[in-house]
């Protein structure tokens, strides 16, 4: 390949149109996860808990998706001869502000959606860590009473249940 094709190539894969095409694509994935974080938030305080497995899976596709894309974040900065992290785009912004604005903004509101996700995955964290305890609480209390249960032999004195342990295979 000449010089000549080789800058071309270079130009292309540092246009800002294709930086904007990148955070188009990241923000309506994100705006999906978002929505499924809060679907699966009503889930939990409903206590519906059928759906939340093809919710995972949804969930999953998206996160892959989000890696996708961050990943063609991560080569544009590159190519950009940019650190591939936060500092490296504020640079870009900073530098390309003036020219394109719109960038910036759609920056700013992948920053906001990122955010609201985090939060929202850590409070249906809480709701699920909320949940497997109650449930394990309720265990207890089934298993204890069913220990200490009054089963009486032919004498007419307590008898003790024997407990197995499962093996494991």
């Amino acid at each position: 390949m000449n010089e000549g094709a080789v800058e071309d190539l270079r130009r292309v894969s540092t246009d800002p149109a294709i930086l904007g095409r990148i955070l188009q694509g990241e923000r309506a994935a994100m705006v999906a996860l978002v929505e499924l974080l809060r679907t699966e938030q009503e889930l939990l305080l409903k206590g519906d808990t059928d759906p939340l497995s093809a919710l995972g899976e949804a969930k999953a596709r998206h996160l892959t998706e989000l890696t996708r894309h961050a990943e063609q974040r991560r080569c544009f900065l590159l190519d950009c001869k940019l650190t591939p992290d936060r500092d490296g785009m504020n640079a870009w912004l900073e530098a390309h502000a003036a020219a394109h604005p719109e960038l910036r903004d759609a920056s700013r509101q992948l920053l906001a959606l990122t955010r609201t996700a985090h939060v929202m995955n850590r409070v249906n964290g809480t709701l699920i860590a909320t949940r497997l305890r109650v449930t394990q609480q309720a265990l207890n209390t089934l298993f204890g009473e069913a220990a200490t249960s009054g089963a009486y032999g032919a004498d007419g004195s307590t008898v003790t249940p024997q407990t197995r342990k499962l093996a494991v295979v």
